[in-house]
């Protein structure tokens, strides 16, 4: 009777384990997922990963990693979008697998002014998931555009053309005619020492090197650039200010002399931002012709297009 009664005892305790461990099973383990974030080094654009304001139509990216946390599998991938509290629509529905996922995906913001929310969800084949969200806010642009060709631009040493301009009118001026109108210069051209070609900003501290006297003007705009990623068929087809916004605007904006944007080539496409002070202007160009002068790079050449804001 002892032995039965220590079989029964040993009998219930086995099955408790077996019992628990069965339980730890089936709780869910969902999957470690997050927003990546900073710049995107291929694309030049922000990673978009909280509640953002942009203006309709725009372009963004959001990036994602993801890692199972029961051993099994991902199976799924879905982006979901719900404009003003209306229907949620599914945008991407993708079969995937592994135990870790990783993504880049470029999305275009809703065509109305309004608030959309976005919804990210993934899934592994125990039926774990995760989800990731956001709201988007987007306004109307209203500005038009200006579109300015032929644009010729010579070097710190050219006497002929000019170096500095004005996006405002494109205009360009000589050193002595851009001091008097500091306030509406927003950028210098030149081609020289460990920069090669590169357009500056009028407040960036390498233009002192090239035109001494700038350190003496009054007004000093710190107009900011980038490389938005855009081939010059694309820069021909931007035709309206929230196209220049979107491509201006998200992108990582820094000065040009210290990227590794210099060296020029024919097709090359920049985006910009002016001063605060200057209208805040968003735009982009492209550089359609190119003369360096390899004797004396002080009097190198380019010809660019521009298309700002009005």
């Amino acid at each position: 009777m002892k032995k039965l009664i220590y079989l029964l005892s040993t009998l219930t305790i086995a099955g408790l384990l077996f019992y628990s461990c069965s339980k730890d099973s089936d709780e869910p383990q969902p999957p470690t997922f997050s927003f990546k974030t900073g710049v995107n080094a291929e694309t030049g654009m922000n990673y978009i990963n909280g509640d953002t304001t942009l203006p309709t139509n725009s372009l963004f990216m959001v990036g994602f990693n993801a890692g199972s946390n029961s051993g099994k599998d991902f199976n799924n991938f879905k982006a979901l979008r719900r404009f003003e509290g209306g229907q949620e629509n599914i945008v991407i529905d993708s079969v995937i697998s592994g135990t870790s996922f990783n993504a880049n995906i470029i999305l275009e913001a809703n065509n109305q002014e309004g608030m959309e929310d976005w919804r990210f969800v993934v899934t592994d084949n125990n039926g774990n998931s995760s989800q990731l969200a956001f709201t988007l806010t987007t306004f109307i642009v209203t500005s038009d555009m200006v579109h300015f060709t032929q644009i010729l631009l010579g070097s710190s040493d050219s006497l002929a053309p000019n170096g500095f301009i004005s996006t405002a009118t494109g205009d360009t001026f000589s050193f002595i005619d851009a001091t008097d109108s500091a306030s509406i210069i927003d950028w210098v051209y030149i081609d020289a020492g460990n920069y090669k070609h590169t357009i500056l900003a009028p407040d960036d501290p390498i233009t002192d090197d090239y035109y001494p006297g700038i350190v003496d003007w009054t007004v000093r705009n710190s107009t900011k650039f980038s490389c938005p990623g855009l081939s010059s068929a694309q820069f021909d087809a931007v035709d309206n200010g929230t196209q220049l916004v979107v491509y201006a605007q998200g992108s990582n904006l820094t000065r040009l002399s210290e990227t590794e944007m210099g060296s020029f080539n024919i097709g090359d496409v920049f985006a910009f931002v002016t001063d605060v002070a200057n209208g805040s202007r968003s735009g982009i160009i492209k550089v359609t012709e190119v003369n360096k002068n390899f004797t004396n790079p002080g009097l190198s050449t380019i010809t660019i297009e521009i298309k700002v804001q009005e």
